[in-house]
């Protein structure tokens, strides 16, 4: 067995401070293909009840979570199911992640500048309220793809950032940079990425 993924809550900074209980939800299978380096508990996520009844059962109410299941599609959390906790999770259910792969993206948990992401998702959403709508343009294509921020029914759900209690995000968090319209598309963990 190779040596077990190490788990650091202390530097994953979207849960700053870092002074609530600790608990890494993964699969049954993988209990023992994690460790927690200081406190912290690691929990199996009930695949017959879903991550809501899981967090109610087997995590304090005011607790940051990280969720790294590969085996488990997580559906969508009720505020209730939330409570006071602040959840991240490793996109990893969608497709065939393997624990190297959970292990590559750890040390990016690591390193994410929450407080800088939160600035510039500050600086971006005050731009985006004073423009009447997002366009891409692939000039080499002849393409556009325009957005209305503004449209009744859409939501805004910032991924980036400091957690405060009852909120939940992808993890590691989106870095800044430049959407790819053309050339090696967006990959996902266990895709091979190729030129579009």
């Amino acid at each position: 067995m190779a040596a077990p993924l190490v788990i650091r809550p202390d530097r994953y900074q979207q849960f700053s401070p870092a002074d609530r209980p600790f608990y890494l939800v993964t699969d049954e299978t993988l209990m023992d293909d994690f460790t927690i380096d200081g406190k912290g508990d690691v929990v199996a996520i009930d695949a017959a009840r879903g991550l809501g009844a899981t967090l109610a059962d087997r995590t304090d109410e005011a607790a940051d979570v990280l969720v790294a299941a590969p085996g488990s599609f997580l559906g969508p959390l009720a505020p209730e199911d939330l409570a006071g906790r602040r959840l991240a999770v490793l996109p990893c259910g969608s497709t065939p992640v393997t624990l190297d792969q959970l292990g590559a993206v750890l040390p990016v948990l690591e390193r994410t500048d929450a407080d800088a992401q939160a600035r510039w998702a500050a600086d971006f959403f005050t731009a985006v309220q004073d423009c009447e709508n997002l366009s891409i343009t692939d000039h080499a294509m002849a393409t556009t793809c325009v957005f209305d921020p503004h449209t009744d029914g859409g939501e805004w759900h910032q991924q980036a950032g400091p957690l405060a209690p009852g909120e939940q995000q992808i993890a590691p968090a989106p870095q800044r940079g430049a959407v790819a319209v053309r050339g090696a598309q967006p990959a996902r963990p266990g895709d091979r990425p190729r030129r579009i």
